[in-house]
């Protein structure tokens, strides 16, 4: 299944490539993120989002768009000794992920949705302060996506968009009971927020 979604990216990006109009840009911006089924909730997590972009617009109001970029997700817990509570949790996750996502354009905003596969690059799992050594991660997970941008110019706009994974983050069913597309485990939910730079336009 993972080999047929990568083929259909793959496909994508050359159509995108050779299109006889298209724009090219890139974002930087930050994720607040959460893993669902690891029991420390809330998007506590900050890390840094940075990326190119490619899209064409077939029609007055769609686009489609194509993207490679770094995110780095996770989670995050504090201790709150003033409560008596002196657990810690840190989870940080590094991927390139590719989007393929079809947007939907109207005066100056536009609705974009589509899948995503990331590819995991490294991680860091630490529990009161100690280093966890974890080495269990998912080679590559599967995401959806859902946002809304707005053109501040023709050239600048900003992005905000909701990125959750439906595959497994861990090689293994691991803490937690969140069950998404058939299996038990820990899924990545991530909120977005970028600003976008469109650099380079092609045809007419």
């Amino acid at each position: 299944m993972k080999k047929s979604i990568l083929s259909i990216f793959l496909i994508s990006f050359f159509i995108i490539g050779y299109a006889q109009k298209f724009n090219g840009g890139a974002m930087i911006g930050m994720a607040a993120s959460q893993v669902a089924g690891d029991r420390y909730s809330g998007f506590n997590k900050a890390g840094p989002i940075a990326g190119f972009f490619v899209n064409f617009q077939p029609a007055e109001h769609s686009s489609f768009q194509f993207e490679l970029s770094y995110v780095q997700k996770g989670s995050k817990k504090n201790a709150n000794y003033a409560k008596g509570d002196d657990t810690s949790y840190l989870l940080r996750l590094n991927y390139v992920e590719m989007p393929l996502l079809y947007k939907f354009h109207f005066g100056r905003f536009a609705i974009e949705a589509g899948p995503s596969l990331a590819f995991f690059m490294g991680g860091y799992e630490e529990k009161n302060g100690e280093d966890v050594k974890a080495d269990d991660f998912a080679p590559i997970t599967f995401q959806l996506n859902l946002g809304v941008v707005f053109n501040i110019t023709e050239n600048w706009m900003v992005g905000i968009r909701t990125n959750n994974s439906f595959t497994n983050l861990r090689n293994k069913t691991h803490t937690g009971h969140v069950y998404r597309l058939g299996s038990h485990g820990q899924f990545n939910d991530v909120l977005m927020l970028c600003l976008v730079y469109q650099f380079f336009h092609f045809g007419k």
